[in-house]
């Protein structure tokens, strides 16, 4: 019988360091599960340990989040500089947890450089959209910078046209002198306006119908006025038979010259007017460059982002015994409610049909608790005044309101009319009652 080979101390050595390599690579991985695990389902679990419940999100809430099939971003642009700004970005941050397809980002408003890199993104969602109106608005500026260099040589004509020998009558003299005067202040103006707008226009978040606005006026005002009388003016002294053959030719090149220009106006003035800029874009800068804080929700490409200011994320509540009024925080209303929205085609329509003397919606109105709460969900509210009322006329007699058409809600939008017990006709008051139009619409409800 062979025995087997005695084990070397070295072998012995090797061997229990590789048991204890293996075991310790077994054990770090064994960890990072255990962590990734734990980061991926603990991490997530909240606990709101106050009696009310005040610090966490309603189911529903969770349910919409829970939804999401596409990435969303609640982006917020609110610095910690008072208690209820922080509370606002503690509770907005619990949107975090609830699902991997809605992430929470913060950017603090001071930080300039974030923010306008923030805009510019947005920008670049309409980036297609707008297109046709940044174009035009490229040639316009063009036509502007030609029309100032145009204006130069205008000037320099006339103040030649000054020194000219022929011109022997003052009063000839003083109106040329005038017009040269002019052209100076208009000019002027031009080269405002150019170095305005270059500053607008490489804003991170243009205001596209300003600058429309503004082109406009520059081409189709006073400007333009003075230069289409001045034109009229040099062309109707070239036809005059008692004007000098070499002022003629002056006057006809400086008619054909802002001849030349006016047409350069008109054809800028009609490619700014021919574009738009669309009301979304527009909304959402407004929305954006106030100076209050906010949260942006923003999903698909295809979708608007909303934009939820931080003074309507609060609303009075009750008076403290300091005499202090509680501000409530209801800001998940209104940013659910736009997540909600965002995953429609189009913001349903609620119609609050009134069908007596009192009124639907409206400080008193019967249904403006519910209107406002749907308001904050970014549903389409409306009220239908369905049959006639009687109202007091500016001069305290009682005058008879006519029945209002019912909303009509555009192709594709859902709509949900809220039509209260209608109220009987009163026999004094003949007609009085719910409109046969009325009758009509909600018997098809």
């Amino acid at each position: 019988m062979i025995s087997p080979p005695t084990e070397t101390q070295t072998a012995r050595r090797v061997k229990y360091g590789a048991n204890v390599a293996i075991a310790a690579i077994a054990a770090i991985a064994i960890a990072v599960g255990i962590n990734y695990i734990a980061y991926k389902r603990l991490f997530n679990v909240r606990f709101d340990l106050t009696s009310t419940r005040s610090w966490s999100l309603s189911e529903k809430t969770e349910r919409v989040v829970g939804a999401l099939d596409q990435p969303y971003r609640l982006v917020m642009l609110i610095s910690s500089a008072n208690e209820y700004h922080q509370r606002a970005l503690d509770f907005i941050n619990e949107y975090d947890y609830l699902s991997d397809n809605l992430t929470v980002e913060h950017i603090d408003p001071k930080e300039q450089e974030k923010v306008d890199r923030f805009l510019g993104e947005m920008a670049a969602r309409y980036g297609a959209q707008l297109t046709p109106a940044r174009d035009a608005q490229a040639q316009a500026v063009a036509a502007a910078k030609k029309v100032h260099e145009q204006l130069a040589d205008v000037i320099s004509r006339m103040h030649a046209l000054l020194d000219n020998e022929q011109i022997a009558d003052q009063g000839l003299a003083d109106l040329i002198g005038e017009q040269a005067n002019m052209f100076i202040t208009i000019r002027s103006s031009f080269e405002q306006v150019l170095e305005n707008l270059e500053e607008t226009r490489a804003a991170a978040l243009p205001p596209l119908s300003e600058i429309n606005s503004q082109l406009q006026r520059v081409f189709t005002g006073n400007a333009q006025m003075n230069i289409t009388g001045a034109h009229e003016w040099f062309k109707a002294e070239t036809a005059r038979d008692d004007t000098p053959a070499e002022l003629r030719e002056s006057f006809d090149a400086m008619a054909q010259l802002l001849g030349d220009m006016n047409s350069e106006m008109q054809a800028a003035a009609a490619a700014v007017a021919a574009v738009t800029v669309p009301e979304a874009y527009d909304k959402m800068r407004n929305e954006l460059r106030s100076q209050y804080e906010k949260v942006v929700i923003i999903g698909p490409e295809d979708k608007a982002p909303r934009v939820v200011l931080l003074n309507e994320m609060f609303q009075e509540g009750a008076q403290q015994e300091e005499a202090q009024t509680d501000l409530t925080f209801i800001g998940e209303s209104k940013i659910t409610g736009a997540l909600v929205t965002m995953g429609l085609d189009q913001n349903p329509m609620v119609v609050f049909v009134s069908t007596g003397q009192s009124q639907a919606l409206g400080q008193q109105g019967d249904f403006q608790q519910l209107a406002a709460r749907l308001q904050l969900m970014n549903f389409d509210v409306r009220q239908w005044q369905a049959s006639p009322r009687m109202q007091q006329s500016m001069m305290g007699q009682p005058q008879r309101m006519p029945a209002g058409q019912p909303p009509v809600p555009a192709p594709g939008q859902k709509a949900v009319w809220v039509v209260p017990p209608i109220e009987s006709s009163n026999p004094q008051m003949a007609n009085m009652g719910i409109s046969e139009e009325a009758q009509t619409v909600v018997a098809h409800l």
